[in-house]
């Protein structure tokens, strides 16, 4: 019998170092929350479904998988790999076996109960001598939790984001040092800055004025030492400043909160110019616009299907409800019935606004409302997010504004007066009803432009019209002018248009507006008169023309016919004298009667004696030459706007009657002062020619003079009546009523 001893003292040491090892594995195994997982990979295709994996029991509960499942196979895993996922998951593991890139990957998987669960996965290979990839092993976390609650708060800050950018509000935020961090899309409207100007820029200098921002500073300073929230002081006005450098009215409110430790203040801002205006410009109305006065704030709600899951406090204000009142409800519950349908139509079109409505209140009350909807993701689910404002305000203005614009349009129609709005950028045209009637075009065939305008002009106007407007732009003068328009029938009307140009700051034209009216009627009387005036210039041409054929023909006939029988009275012997001298003195007697007729006569067809001159000046001259060499002292009395208001025909005429009741009063009254007067009455023109002479019977005398001056009188559309008593003096009346007057009284 033979037989050997060996020491394995050494074994046992190494067995009992690696049971203890296997029993810490197992123990670590099992009180990780991470499963562990071993694949062997064969020589030919590493990734082989069929190749053995070690899954930890961790991790097998983590996939769902049961020991009666089978095996433990690289196949059972890939069978769970997200379809989505599976692509992305693979071309990880082949970066890591050949190129040896980290395998550090998260995917999905869905388990065979079809729940959906987020994995970390990490691993790390091991490699022969020939580089070949021959094991690898690592780690399987359930990161579904996580995954939830990073997609919550990424829905979170996207709500966020979604309120501040539909917020009415200019939303601001800056850090203890002042500096802007925060600047949303409608501070950009407000302020002038983009939000890549404005961030990093110091608050103060960006919206503060110059004299505000000493105290703006240590206001600032005060909220952020005291660490405590500035909100609950409410909202206060103050004067902002833009980056053109003009100051306008805001309202702020202010809130102080943390964000990684660090102080943030936000401000909400609001531009409340219009608000003021509309305030400045109906104080008469306190009451009535007491709102517009009041600091208000956006609604905003969020809804899913309709239901309320969140509101605002500024939106249980606007409808009257107190905190958590709303939540449950459904939105149309806010809506009054007059817009219920139409809000219900545009939620199933997905409109997002904003538009118009009417609310409803608690107390049953309704207001006008503006809303945008935004779509946003809310716990996962996919909901409407809803910003209104209170406009009652703004629609109360519009109706003021549409009832005087209404009083104006009446106004206009009444006048035949046409107003239209020409802005110059766009190159449209608004005319009222007024313009299309005085051009003749309907609304629908007209074209709203400046050029539609031009091819309404007649074709020969239409270039010093457009010359007349172009001027006007460049400011070089106001624009008043005269043209004619053709109507599609053929009519020609005259037009008259008075305009006023409105510039920008730095004097480019932006709109021009004005007034458009017929002067058919007028340019008609003017040719009329510009007819008259010629036919009268003519006969009194031919009249000057046959005064002198009578001057240089029979008048001085008639002279030498007396020169004669002045030298045969001469001649008479003493004897004779006494016998013709009688007879030879009354014939030379009767023919210096006839000299005179024959003077009056060709006084009556004398030239315009106007000469060239207003009436004024024509007056004192006639009246200088008759009395020159003559006692009598006449004084005139005149009007400038009673001259102004007669025509050249009328002018003329006036200086005859005054000329011959002149030459009458010289004649006959022995007067030794007279006064001619020219007057504007309110029933119109009257000049009055008094003396204070002997006087005559009008009803005894019917001479030429006076019928003379009747029919020039009744020529210009006037009257004119003699008064005059036995030693009572005399008074010429030449009436002209207001309605033939040139220029109305």
């Amino acid at each position: 019998m033979a037989g050997f001893e060996l020491d394995i003292t050494e074994q046992k040491r190494t067995e009992d170092a690696l049971k203890l090892s296997i029993e810490r594995f197992d123990l670590a195994v099992q009180g990780s929350r991470d499963g562990l997982w071993d694949l062997h990979f064969s020589a030919d295709d590493p990734l082989n479904v069929a190749n053995l994996t070690y899954y930890s029991p961790r991790m097998k509960e983590i996939m769902g998988v049961k020991g009666e499942d089978g095996p433990d196979l690289l196949g059972t895993w890939v069978t769970l790999l997200h379809p989505d996922d599976r692509e992305r998951v693979f071309a990880a593991v082949h970066a890591h076996l050949a190129r040896r890139i980290p395998y550090d990957i998260e995917y999905r998987i869905v388990r065979k109960d079809g729940v959906c669960r987020w994995i970390a996965a990490r691993g790390q290979a091991q490699w022969n001598e020939t580089g070949d990839p021959i094991r690898m092993s690592g780690s399987f976390s359930d990161i579904t939790e996580r995954k939830q609650a990073e997609e919550a708060l990424c829905e979170s800050e996207v709500r966020s984001r979604s309120i501040i950018e539909t917020a009415f509000d200019a939303v601001i935020a800056t850090n203890k040092e002042g500096r802007i961090i925060g600047w949303n899309a409608q501070a950009e409207a407000i302020f002038g800055y983009s939000a890549h100007e404005a961030i990093g820029r110091g608050l103060s200098e960006t919206i503060i004025p110059v004299r505000f921002r000493q105290a703006h500073a240590i206001g600032i300073a005060r909220v952020f030492q005291a660490g405590e929230n500035p909100g609950s002081k409410g909202r206060r006005e103050f004067s902002a400043l833009h980056r053109d450098g003009h100051e306008f009215p805001v309202e702020l409110a202010i809130t102080l909160f943390h964000v990684n430790g660090q102080p943030v203040l936000s401000a909400f801002v609001r531009d409340i110019t219009e608000r003021k205006q509309a305030e400045e410009a109906l104080r008469e109305s306190e009451e009535r616009y007491r709102l517009l006065t009041a600091a208000t704030f956006d609604g905003i709600a969020i809804h899913d299907q309709g239901i309320i899951l969140e509101v605002n406090p500024g939106l249980e204000r606007m409808f009257g409800y107190g905190p958590g009142e709303l939540l449950g409800k459904h939105v149309l519950d806010l809506v009054a019935d007059e817009s219920r349908e139409t809000v219900l139509a545009k939620m199933r079109n997905n409109e997002q606004g904003p538009y118009e409505s009417v609310g409803r209140r608690k107390d049953g009350s309704t207001f006008y409302g503006e809303v945008i909807i935004k779509p946003c993701r809310y716990n996962g689910r996919d909901v409407r997010l809803v910003a209104g404002r209170d406009i009652t305000a703004r629609k109360q203005t519009e109706q003021a504004l549409r009832q005087t614009a209404d009083r104006l349009s009446l106004a206009t129609r009444a006048g035949g007066v046409g107003i239209w709005d020409w802005d110059v950028a766009s190159n449209v045209l608004t005319w009222d009803d007024q313009m299309f009637a005085l051009y003749g075009v309907s609304r629908e065939s007209f074209t709203c432009t400046y050029e539609g305008w031009k091819a309404c002009v007649c074709p020969g106007d239409v270039e010093q019209a457009d010359a007349e407007v172009q001027r006007a732009l460049r400011g070089e003068k106001d624009l008043d002018i005269e043209f004619r328009v053709l109507w599609p029938n053929g009519t020609i009307r005259n037009i008259r248009a008075l305009t006023t140009v409105h510039r920008d700051v730095s004097g480019h034209p932006l709109r021009m507006i004005g007034t458009n009216w017929d002067i058919t009627e007028r340019k008609r009387m003017e040719e009329a008169l510009r007819q008259r005036e010629h036919d009268l210039r003519t006969a009194i041409e031919e009249r000057a023309r046959i005064s002198q054929d009578l001057h240089d023909g029979i008048l001085q006939s008639l002279f030498a016919v007396g020169l004669g029988l002045e030298a045969s009275h001469a001649l008479l012997s003493p004897g004779s004298r006494k016998v013709a001298g009688p007879r030879l003195d009354q014939a030379i007697g009767e023919l210096n009667r006839v000299i005179r007729e024959v003077r009056s006569f060709i006084a009556g067809l004398a030239p315009d004696p106007l000469q060239g001159k207003d009436l004024l000046p024509a007056l004192r001259l006639m009246l200088k030459s008759l009395t020159q060499n003559h006692a009598l002292r006449v004084r005139l009395v005149a009007e400038d706007r009673a001259a102004q208001a007669v025509s050249a025909e009328q002018a003329a005429h006036m200086i005859y009657i005054a000329q011959e009741a002149v030459s009458n009063c010289l004649q006959h009254s022995g007067a030794q002062e007279a006064m001619v007067s020219l007057k504007l009455l309110k029933q119109g023109v009257r000049l009055s020619i008094r003396d204070k002479g002997c006087g005559f019977n009008p009803a005894s005398v019917k001479g030429h003079g006076l019928i003379n001056m009747t029919d020039r009188a009744q020529k210009i559309g006037g009257r004119c009546t003699v008064f005059s008593k036995i030693n009572e003096g005399t008074r010429v009346v030449l009436d002209l009523p207001k309605e033939v007057l040139s220029v109305r009284c």
